[in-house]
């Protein structure tokens, strides 16, 4: 099961070429995830930071896209390749909980 703040590569089960193997930063509670309803990511681009109202830096995987939220089945996070700081899970709750209007 992923858990929040974890960073999976996400990629169509069946055929990688349909979605690349990108790694993905995932938001959603751990109470949604552990229901098996899926996973509720954020992209993370290779590039850097960008605005840091919108976006985290994740060392050495780029920046994680807070404002382009996707929802995946669970079998199509395909490898766990790190994790965010706890330190930053306050703050990244916070930013995406404005971004969609649930302050």
């Amino acid at each position: 099961m992923p858990r929040y703040g974890e960073i999976w590569t996400v990629g169509h089960p069946a055929d990688p070429e349909i979605v690349p193997r990108v790694p993905h930063l995932v938001i959603s509670g751990d109470l949604y995830n552990d229901a098996g309803l899926g996973a509720i990511v954020v992209e993370i681009d290779a590039n850097q930071l960008r605005a840091p109202e919108l976006h985290e830096p994740i060392p050495g995987l780029g920046t994680a896209m807070l404002d382009r939220l996707a929802w995946y089945p669970q079998n199509w996070l395909r490898e766990h390749v790190g994790e965010l700081p706890d330190e930053r899970h306050g703050e990244i709750t916070r930013l995406v909980r404005n971004l969609i209007g649930n302050a």
